[in-house]
């Protein structure tokens, strides 16, 4: 799972209690403490954008954590290492940017599905609910949330809706 991979623990259960046939019950921690860079999007490219004029400035100290849980099939695709899962996932933790800023972020994303690529690159890509608060204001919506643990590391939250921009 890369270097953001903190645990990995797996429980064998039977076929019946899995919503996915042949499936195995898996549960980890990502973590981001720095590594990783976060980058947040928009509907219109990287916040702040036209679409919410709020966002961390460059980001200096990141302390993030997804504890993810579910259910995951043995590969599907030995070319292309996928596999089908069910995830949830919640995120949370907070970001420091240059000017000192602290911001709280909070996620719920779920999973679901054939994955797009191996989980030693992309540990996690899901849709859910995301929640960036700071001294500067509020943004919340519907978001993607992507962990890309090869080439360069990276923690991707793509706004694809914007419910609540608030400006302080």
């Amino acid at each position: 799972m890369g270097a953001t991979a903190a645990l990995l623990l797996v429980f064998a259960c039977t076929a019946g209690a899995a919503p996915i046939p042949d499936s195995e019950f898996v549960q980890f921690t990502l973590v981001n403490d720095g590594g990783p860079s976060a980058f947040f999007i928009g509907p219109d490219g990287f916040l702040p954008t036209t679409a919410c004029p709020f966002a961390p400035a460059e980001r200096t100290a990141i302390q993030l954590t997804a504890d993810v849980r579910g259910w995951e099939t043995p590969v599907l695709n030995p070319e292309l290492g996928t596999r089908d899962v069910v995830f949830h996932a919640n995120v949370g933790g907070t970001v420091t940017d240059t000017r000192g800023n602290l911001f709280q972020l909070t996620g719920s994303f779920t999973e679901s599905g054939e994955t797009q690529f191996p989980d030693y690159f992309v540990p996690f890509d899901g849709f859910g609910q995301l929640t960036i608060s700071g001294p500067s204001g509020v943004v919340s919506g519907e978001a993607e949330f992507r962990d890309v643990a090869a080439g360069p590391p990276e923690w991707d939250f793509t706004f694809n809706t914007i419910h609540v921009c608030n400006i302080h």
